[in-house]
């Protein structure tokens, strides 16, 4: 499911401006459709919720 930067913004409880900087690290990748910009469900809860690497 692909979400705005709103939604993605009020998913994570952050704000548009975190999302866009995570998007401009790379942390997720961003999606456009014509002039709208557009972020992953499952990309965004793996940053918010990273799975631990066993070692």
């Amino acid at each position: 499911m692909y979400l705005t930067l709103g939604e993605a913004a009020d998913r994570a409880d952050r704000t548009q401006a975190t999302i866009r900087n995570w998007i401009a690290s790379g942390k997720i990748t961003r999606y456009r459709h014509g002039h709208r910009v557009y972020v992953h469900a499952d990309e965004l809860d793996a940053v918010l919720h990273p799975t631990p690497v066993a070692e």
